[in-house]
């Protein structure tokens, strides 16, 4: 596949992706506060917040846009005509206005979609806060119907709105993907970690900003620290777990080597920078069954772990080297994978015993209440920032329609659900970017607006499941 059917399969993949639910104005609770009101989404990127919990990221009608969640401000940073949700598209004799939102484009006729697609030119990525919330990373691909070839550029938006090109991307320059990634304290560099070169081979790109043009690398994963200027990743050429600084200079060797026969990697670093999850994927085509461990990297300490979907999230609650797991539960079955439930579980950091703030078993041989599309992780859970709430889409009761509804979970397996009604779409009664202002805000979204709810509203004994 080239270059340019590989940048531009997202926006068809888009295209059979509902947009989110579209919740009345009397449907929200009383106490929201609505932070965009005019607003077209569709698909990714998503609203993203900053680190801090202050600003929300996202892309509306066509503009790069940030906003204050604590004095809302809309401010649109930057329009990129021709990219999806920009409300000036041309569809049919006069016809105009808002033909990027999905609702609408589902009601065309085919040519009248052609027609619309082929005004699909550009395309925005990325949106990724910098570490000290001032600034966000994201890319604009552009497509030249005639050259049949695109350009990407990198900027960096502060919550000013004053933008700064990072990197542009020409059809001859040597890389292995878009620049869309984390941008280093110094600002020196630009690394999009796990980019897949060729299957199973996964090598991070580094780009050089000041020279524009990428840097040769000799690892093939990295993971940055969440408090330092750090990484931890694998090295090339001994595919040796290391610990890298700010240069990018091997800093620690540990005792742990990638296999050469992967289909997959993943590693997750603890904020404290004490602990590790490494996922190695050995399952290829229909199944993704992985091995790992969880690793002290001060003592050695190994746990050993285990799942049948790469897919199922993983991550540090910032307790430690405790972790969640949530997802899919599956089983071997005549040499595939079958789903037998799913489950969101805490995993001490050490031998303690794990335990579950939910899970559901079924038979493998008997109905499934969704589960194979209706599952944790499906929407991405989403965790305040101390670790005592998750907000996740629970599957329909088995009999109803398929799709998931946003519920609130503590620690000790309370559940509320968000308020809001079910108007019909796979996701309800909204979509959910996180938890915003140290875990006491969540901002959620619909087709037209952005607006936060108190956690405090969520829970609300009226919300309350007692199951």
């Amino acid at each position: 596949m080239s270059r340019v059917s590989v940048a531009w399969s997202g926006i068809l993949i888009a295209l059979v992706v509902s947009t989110a639910p579209v919740a009345k104005s009397e449907d929200l609770p009383k106490s929201a506060t609505v932070l965009d009101p005019d607003c077209i989404f569709y698909s990714w990127p998503y609203p993203t917040i900053s680190p801090d919990g202050n600003w929300v990221a996202y892309v509306s009608k066509g503009h790069v846009c940030v906003c204050n969640i604590k004095a809302p401000e809309p401010l649109q940073i930057m329009e990129v005509s021709h990219s999806w949700t920009w409300p000036h598209f041309v569809v049919g004799a006069g016809n105009s206005s808002s033909t990027g939102s999905y609702p609408e484009f589902r009601e065309l006729s085919r040519d009248q979609r052609n027609e619309l697609m082929a005004q699909l030119t550009n395309r925005i990525y990325g949106v990724i806060w910098t570490h000290n919330s001032a600034a966000f990373v994201f890319g604009v691909q552009r497509y030249d119907a005639e050259k049949k070839a695109s350009t990407s550029d990198t900027y960096l938006a502060s919550v000013k709105a004053a933008v700064t090109k990072l990197a542009h991307i020409d059809p001859d320059t040597p890389t292995r993907g878009l620049v869309a990634g984390t941008l280093t304290r110094d600002r020196k560099f630009l690394v999009s970690s796990g980019v897949l070169a060729t299957p199973g081979v996964e090598k991070p790109l580094l780009w050089n900003v000041a020279a524009n043009k990428p840097r040769a690398t000799c690892f093939l994963y990295l993971t940055p620290s969440a408090t330092s200027g750090r990484w931890i990743g694998i090295e090339k050429d001994t595919r040796q777990l290391v610990i890298v600084d700010e240069d990018f200079q091997v800093t620690r060797r540990f005792d742990a080597t990638r296999p050469e026969r992967t289909f997959g990697f993943r590693l997750n670093w603890s904020p404290d920078e004490r602990c590790i999850i490494w996922r190695n994927q050995v399952g290829f085509d229909h199944y993704s069954n992985w091995e790992g461990f969880h690793m002290n990297l001060d003592t050695g300490a190994k746990r050993e772990l285990h799942g049948r979907f790469m897919d199922e999230q993983i991550e540090f609650t910032g307790r430690g080297g405790e972790f969640y797991r949530c997802g899919q539960t599956g089983a071997k079955t005549r040499g595939y994978d079958t789903v037998v439930g799913a489950h969101l579980t805490i995993v001490p950091e050490n031998d303690g015993a794990a335990f579950d703030l939910w899970r559901i078993d079924v038979d493998p041989k008997g109905p499934k209440p969704g589960l194979l599309t209706n599952r944790p992780g499906n929407p991405p859970l989403r965790m305040s920032p101390d670790g005592s709430l998750f907000a996740i889409g629970l599957p329909r009761p088995a009999g109803e329609r398929s799709g998931v509804t946003w519920h609130l979970i503590n620690r000790e397996g309370k559940t509320w659900r968000f308020p809001g009604e079910d108007n019909g779409e796979f996701v309800s009664p909204y979509q959910l970017a996180g938890f915003a202002d140290n875990g006491e805000t969540v901002i959620a979204y619909d087709a037209t607006r952005l607006f936060a709810i108190p956690v405090a509203t969520v829970k609300n004994e009226v919300n309350e499941i007692n199951e």
